[in-house]
């Protein structure tokens, strides 16, 4: 990257919103790539500010790993950018127009109280204020037979699945890639050579049964204690421990994992999937920001 390149580049950073009809995948990650190279070494933001530029940028990873991009050659970019920014003095003028403009940024995403943060086939929809007023979701991504998300019911928040009532299963768990087993991605398909049995196109790298890793839920409630988190009242609503927020955010943003129904002989008699997606970037939304607590 030349240095007049990446000086059009610093002249242009935002953390979301309009820019994303403006500019292309690629450039947004330059943009916040190098915002992040900036400020490791002159100590440009603040922990807000870089908790909001953090989440953008792990966005923009996202958008073009699903795009093709190697997650190898996103890497090398990382490091040519480490390269350019190191010869730059952080007084320079266009360090300084850059915090400036991060500082104004981040004011206005602070304040927002909903973005939807879409993948390849799901999205994740972010509410900071969800819940507060009864039961809400925080997180939530909605395939209209199930919703699956971060809930706050009262004081509590937990990842949790509401369901529309039945009684052909007993327990239920969420199976994701145990990434220490088994570190790269999973075809099941082996790359469209083997046909494999879910109906999602959307769905194509899932947990291997030779390392998965298995989350129970842990707590199933009463309809009348979150009557507002599905659209029925004959719904099944089970929480999960908080295990599964560390899970989700450390799986690939194009893999899916898997949520399984066991009837009472420990048989699995239905499976679902979730879109992984920017689910880490949803959960550092609801966690900062104006509304965040503590």
């Amino acid at each position: 990257m030349n240095r007049s390149r990446f000086l059009m580049v610093l002249a242009g950073l935002v953390l979301s919103g309009p820019a994303w009809g403006q500019m292309s995948a690629e450039d947004v990650f330059v943009e916040r790539s190098t915002a992040r190279q900036l400020d490791d070494r002159c100590g440009l933001f603040s922990a807000d500010e870089r908790t909001a530029l953090d989440t953008g940028w792990a966005q923009s990873r996202n958008q073009l790993l699903q795009g093709g991009y190697p997650d190898e050659q996103l890497d090398r970019f990382d490091t040519a950018l480490a390269s350019e920014t190191r010869s730059m003095s952080c007084h320079d003028r266009e360090v300084l127009a850059l915090q400036q403009r991060v500082h104004g940024a981040y004011a206005a995403w602070s304040g927002l109280i909903h973005m939807r943060f879409p993948g390849s086939g799901q999205s994740w929809d972010a509410n900071r204020m969800a819940g507060y007023t009864g039961a809400g979701w925080q997180i939530l991504q909605d395939q209209t037979q199930f919703k699956a998300g971060l809930a706050r019911i009262g004081s509590e928040l937990a990842f949790t699945i509401a369901i529309e009532d039945s009684r052909d299963f007993s327990s239920v768990a969420l199976i994701v890639r145990d990434t220490e087993r088994h570190p790269g991605l999973f075809d099941p398909s082996l790359g469209g050579l083997v046909q494999v049995a879910h109906d999602e196109d959307w769905v194509r790298f899932t947990p291997p049964d030779s390392a998965r890793r298995v989350i129970w839920a842990s707590t199933e409630l009463q309809t009348r204690q979150a009557p507002d988190l599905f659209d029925t009242r004959n719904t099944r609503i089970l929480q999960f421990p908080d295990s599964v927020l560390s899970a989700l955010s450390n799986q690939d943003p194009r893999e899916s994992v898997r949520l399984d129904f066991f009837d009472r002989n420990g048989r699995v008699i239905r499976s679902h999937f979730l879109e992984v997606g920017d689910f880490a970037a949803a959960l550092s939304f609801i966690r900062s920001g104006r509304f965040a607590e503590g």
